[in-house]
């Protein structure tokens, strides 16, 4: 159902480009979101790690015949960087997101500022021990584009456990989001999630339904939404 949902996402990315942007620049876009496309259909696997970019923590939680594997990110280089692979591969050597078909962004890291952190979340319903998973960020982006900088974007809880508004704030559109959200017990990850959001225009705001696993209830979410077009 994942891989559905992000296919059918990404495709219709591609047909919705539209507004108020030159040809060059939908044509770009329409470009991105059909390379993002392709990398789907291929296996992801990283061996050569991104000196770049580094995985300061893998954390496991589950919940409901789920796994959520969270991989805290961060760009220690002088670039914004979007698009690397990304291998999860247990203690035991098994890849749990190396097949062809999975959504793009659960092969693929989010954008991440310079000196920026990120969080991205991998949600399965395989069996995972809880020791032992590690992850890889990779050198080469999927895509051609290269983000010179990041458009803003703003994402909050939004009211009731389970949802968060996002914010354009620029004036780029952007198509094939991801929000990522999360949730602390003191300095412990209790819950961790992801949901999506097919197309979110200029200057506009959208309420995103979370797909959460572990307990939030009463505790502040923190949800991240990077921005997939840059340009």
């Amino acid at each position: 159902m994942a891989r559905s949902a992000e296919l059918v996402l990404a495709l219709g990315a591609v047909l919705l480009v539209a507004g108020c942007s030159t040809t060059q620049q939908k044509s770009a876009r329409a470009k991105v979101q059909a390379e993002r496309l392709l990398a789907t259909r291929k296996q992801v696997l990283v061996r050569q790690p991104n000196p770049s970019v580094r995985v300061e923590g893998v954390t496991l939680l589950r919940g409901h015949g789920r796994t959520a594997v969270v991989v805290a990110l961060r760009n220690d280089g002088s670039r914004p960087v979007s698009d690397l692979p990304i291998s999860l591969r247990t203690g035991g050597g098994r890849y749990l997101n190396r097949r062809a078909g999975l959504g793009y962004f659960q092969t693929h890291a989010p954008a991440i500022v310079p000196g920026g952190e990120a969080t991205w979340v991998f949600v399965t319903r395989a069996r995972v021990r809880a020791r032992g998973v590690s992850a890889r960020v990779g050198l080469q982006p999927a895509v051609s584009a290269r983000p010179a900088r990041l458009p803003l974007l703003r994402a909050a809880p939004a009211a009731g456990i389970g949802r968060a508004t996002v914010t354009n704030s620029s004036g780029v559109p952007q198509y094939g989001l991801v929000v990522y959200a999360f949730a602390r017990r003191g300095a412990r990850l209790v819950a961790a999630g992801r949901g999506s959001l097919a197309r979110l225009g200029p200057g506009r705001r959208a309420t995103v339904p979370l797909s959460l696993v572990g307990s939030a209830r009463g505790l502040t979410m923190r949800v991240q939404a990077p921005p997939t077009i840059f340009k």
